[in-house]
């Protein structure tokens, strides 16, 4: 129960060796099971080394925003913008370098 009076589910985990504190949900609006079931999703992304609070954040972030573009989507579109002001030799080594060296591993990465 929180100093307000309100009860949620909570889930208390280490990540980097300190403590947190996850909230699943408000009591009356999830039950048990679906506490359990987030509780288990929080661990299978703590077993994979990664950050409950980052990814929460993450997540409120795209349902703020609605659509979440990629990094790639992001780039390709500043490249379009940028092509004016430079000369094509410059342009096309820019686009070269992303397409070589960036979007092989980062692709994929939304941007919120």
């Amino acid at each position: 129960m929180s100093t307000s009076g309100h009860k949620s589910w909570r889930y208390k985990n280490r990540f980097e060796k300190k403590e947190r504190l996850l909230t699943l949900g408000v009591y009356s609006e999830v039950s048990l099971a679906e506490a359990r079931e987030k509780r288990d999703e929080a661990k299978k992304i703590l077993r994979e080394g990664r950050d409950l609070r980052h990814i929460a954040r993450r997540g409120r972030f795209a349902s703020a925003s609605g659509s979440v573009k990629s990094l790639e989507n992001v780039a390709r579109e500043w490249h379009a913008l940028q092509i004016a002001p430079w000369k094509p030799v410059h342009a096309s080594d820019v686009i070269i370098s992303l397409e070589h060296d960036i979007f092989p591993h980062l692709r994929s990465m939304p941007l919120v």
